[in-house]
Formats: C-alpha cells, sequence, structure tokens
C-alpha cells in the first residue's frame, strides 16, 4: 500500500530542513503565522495556498543562501 504524501508535509520537511518556520513564511507573503498554521492542518483553504506556499520557501531558501555566501 503506497500512501500520498500531502503538498503540506512535503513543504514541512523541507522547512525543517532549512530551519524556515511559520512565521518566516507569513512576514514574506504578508500574513498572520496562525493563517500559514491553519493552512498546514487543512483548518483553512484557499485556491492557490500550496503555490504561494512553496513559492515563498523556495524564496526564502534563495535569499538565505545569497546571504550566507555574501558573508
Amino acid at each position: 500500500m503506497t500512501e500520498k504524501i500531502t503538498w503540506q508535509a512535503e513543504v514541512k520537511g523541507l522547512m525543517y530542513r532549512h530551519s524556515i518556520m511559520n512565521k518566516d513564511i507569513a512576514k514574506h507573503l504578508g500574513c498572520s503565522d496562525e493563517w500559514i498554521a491553519k493552512l498546514f492542518t487543512g483548518k483553512a483553504t484557499s485556491r492557490d495556498a500550496e503555490e504561494r506556499i512553496r513559492t515563498a520557501v523556495d524564496d526564502i531558501i534563495r535569499e538565505r543562501s545569497i546571504e550566507n555566501a555574501e558573508g
């Protein structure tokens, strides 16, 4: 039996590996970390939540790697 991994679980794993918190995503998107938490738990939905959160995580990883490379 193969279980499908949700996008939320996949993104949470990426966040863990890169030390990204819900508040980091919230700041990047201009919303509350409570809203982000609700999206991850499924208590809230948004048509484009997955795309926006994945993009935010990618942007944060990219920004941090640039900051680390610069010094």
